[in-house]
């Protein structure tokens, strides 16, 4: 596998993460009414934060 493959993949898997957390939370709205899931989310500091820290200035 070539580290342009690795990264497709690795990028669908982080896709598929993202979608199964969005269709959770879809669910969970529709079907009992409530945002527990939110519970679990990051808030907007942690995410700009993580965001901050992996931050590259290499990439065209």
């Amino acid at each position: 596998m070539s580290v342009t493959e690795f990264a497709a993949s690795a990028w669908v898997a982080e896709a598929r993460a993202a979608c199964g957390g969005l269709m959770r939370a879809a669910e969970d709205v529709q079907k009992f009414g409530t945002f527990t899931y939110a519970a679990d989310a990051p808030t907007g500091a942690v995410i700009s934060k993580f965001l901050a820290d992996h931050a590259t200035t290499d990439r065209q």
